[in-house]
């Protein structure tokens, strides 16, 4: 009888000791997590990447020499992406524009594109571009320079209508070319304003 009360006893202090010891492990546990947070953020972070096809791609021209009236911050053109899994498009080319205030998320932008690798396939056209992007909004659409419709973009708005993504699908033979082009350039026109950009995209 006694054997019994004394193992009750023990049992009962073995399990306040084990409450006591989890108690203190997850206080100080959350504690020196947070301390040591920073530590291992850099050196897990040395290890860790995250694939650029989830992202738009690898950066191929960051443009920012805006001047003051300019609407917008910046303008980045990524080189194309293949093979990119688990996103609407495998194969796209992401265009981002940065702006100053969201009010002008809405208007129309024009980009007229000109890749190194097509010719001009008609001696009348007085165009020099190969493709056109109408981008209002959230709704976009790509032409060729004859006006002909290809396909629509696929956009993303971020940061409360102050970044606005744009990825052409590269699903037609047409677009299919961008793969195949080392320099590209673009006149942008927005409002009143506009601007000329060239990027290498290899």
């Amino acid at each position: 009888m006694i054997l019994n009360k004394v193992k009750s006893a023990f049992l009962m202090l073995l399990q306040k000791i084990l409450i006591l010891k989890n108690a203190l492990i997850c206080f100080f546990g959350i504690a020196v997590f947070f301390i040591a947070s920073d530590a291992l953020e850099s050196k897990v972070g040395k290890f860790l990447h995250v694939d650029p096809a989830f992202t738009g791609g690898e950066i191929a021209l960051e443009f920012s020499d805006f001047s003051e009236a300019s609407e917008f911050s910046s303008y980045s053109v990524y080189k194309p992406v293949t093979n990119a899994r688990w996103q609407k498009n495998a194969d796209y080319w992401q265009l981002v524009f940065d702006y100053k205030n969201a009010q002008d998320f809405s208007k129309e932008i024009k980009i007229y594109i000109d890749l190194d690798n097509i010719e001009n396939e008609s001696f009348e056209s007085e165009k020099s571009y190969d493709f056109l992007v109408l981008q209002n909004g959230e709704s976009g659409k790509v032409y060729n320079f004859k006006g002909e419709y290809i396909c629509d973009t696929e956009s993303y708005v971020l940061n409360e209508n102050t970044r606005l993504k744009i990825r052409i699908p590269l699903k037609t033979k047409q677009l299919l070319k961008v793969l195949g082009t080392k320099n590209t350039k673009m006149q942008i026109e927005f409002d009143d304003f506009g601007f000329f950009v060239e990027a290498n995209l290899k």
